[in-house]
């Protein structure tokens, strides 16, 4: 039953919104007079945004991502060699310091909602300008939203005793008079998977892993993916195998087949949360090579690209409103969960919708890719073995 109304702070804006209270239920644990919000979400196929710190109070609550659980307990585990940060709070949500690319240290919010960093535009201010490539709009609970710049760097960063790496942070438009001046951005989830996170607000601390883990990218272990498309003159298969795997790179041996031609190569990336989100043609090529007739030719990027061009339709994403939604899924009758965001986009016909799939316990991050104009399927790129439940749109 909805109670006063009340402002609420969100990451887009501040937002007028009915207080509540509710029993919920998490696994085997029953919560009474959970005090929750009643907001509009950007976000499909979920009911609600648990805030484990003001609906747990008095425990301590880990998201070990690189097992993919949630833990609940009366106390934190032992800090072992995890850095130790004080945990401030603001309205409710947890703040840390961070200093980043030579700009002075300020408050960010901790968001496992958010899948990238943001930095507000204030905060950009006090460096030199991040390189912006692309205007979009970030979304947030509440209904709210505000334009973005997806940036084109990467640099270190700092969170205590904590050294790590951004990589292309969003830039999040200043709101004007209302902004809120007791943050300077957010950490997302670009951040934090591969990591265990505690937050102990009885201990007024957050723990964090020093080392990000990802799943492991075995060698021999491969994927196999259908391209297709009114676009394309004829339907093309592509299979990535790893090779090798070693100190932050992976050696993958690709090939592109069609019932005209059949291309081999190899290629080396650096093997990271940003790596694994590529495709395709966006593969961070660091050296590529192939072998002929016994003799090994060394290729550059785009020249490694360009043999993967003929299975590809260009398209860029446009400015406006994306939608997610939470997807259950199976590859290969394995049961994965995972995310799907459609973006208004350019194809070569004009306007389109592109539908981007990503399973994030996965080391092929990308399940799916899917480009449609006018009801008609332009191009798509799916995993083999990958099912939502939903036949092609």
């Amino acid at each position: 039953m909805a109670g006063p109304r009340h402002e609420v702070h969100g990451s887009t804006g501040t937002f007028p919104t009915e207080h509540a209270l509710v029993e919920m239920a998490l696994g085997g644990l029953r919560l009474s007079n959970v005090d929750v919000v009643l907001l509009e979400l950007p976000y499909g196929s979920i009911a609600g945004i648990l805030s484990p710190h003001t609906s747990l109070p008095g425990l301590a609550v880990t998201f070990d991502f690189p097992a993919a659980g949630l833990r609940v307990a009366p106390k934190a585990p032992s800090a072992g060699d995890d850095v130790a940060l004080p945990l401030a709070f603001c309205d409710g949500n947890p703040l840390v310091f961070v200093e980043a690319e030579g700009r002075p240290t300020r408050p960010f919010l901790v968001d496992t909602g958010a899948s990238a960093t943001r930095f507000h535009e204030r905060y950009d201010e006090l460096g030199a300008p991040l390189p912006r490539k692309a205007e979009t709009l970030s979304m947030g609970a509440g209904g709210g939203k505000r334009t973005s710049w997806r940036t084109d760097a990467r640099f270190a960063a700092r969170l205590g005793d904590l050294s790590f790496t951004l990589t292309n942070p969003t830039i999040v438009a200043s709101g004007g008079e209302a902004e809120r001046f007791d943050r300077f951005g957010l950490l997302g989830m670009d951040f934090m998977f591969g990591r265990r996170i505690t937050i102990d607000p009885m201990a007024g601390r957050l723990l964090i892993s020093r080392e990000a883990t990802l799943s492991p990218w075995k060698p021999g272990a491969s994927a196999r993916f259908a391209i297709r498309g009114s676009a394309l003159p004829s339907p093309f298969t592509y299979e990535e195998t790893v090779s090798e795997q070693r100190d932050g790179w992976v050696q993958i041996a690709a090939r592109l087949a069609s019932a005209q031609a059949d291309t081999r190569f190899e290629f080396l990336m650096p093997d990271g949360w940003a790596s694994r989100g590529t495709w395709l043609v966006t593969r961070p090529v660091a050296s590529a090579w192939r072998e002929e007739q016994g003799r090994r030719e060394e290729l550059d990027r785009k020249a490694a690209i360009g043999l993967l061009a003929k299975a590809f339709v260009p398209f860029k994403s446009l400015p406006g409103e994306a939608r997610l939604e939470v997807l259950r899924a199976r590859l290969d009758g394995r049961s994965l969960s995972c995310t799907e965001t459609t973006l208004p986009a350019q194809g070569p016909a004009g306007e389109a919708a592109l539908s981007l799939v990503e399973c994030p316990s996965e080391p092929w991050r990308t399940a799916r890719l899917r480009l449609t104009s006018g009801g008609t399927q332009v191009w798509e790129l799916v995993r083999e073995g990958f099912d939502d439940g939903r036949e092609a749109r």
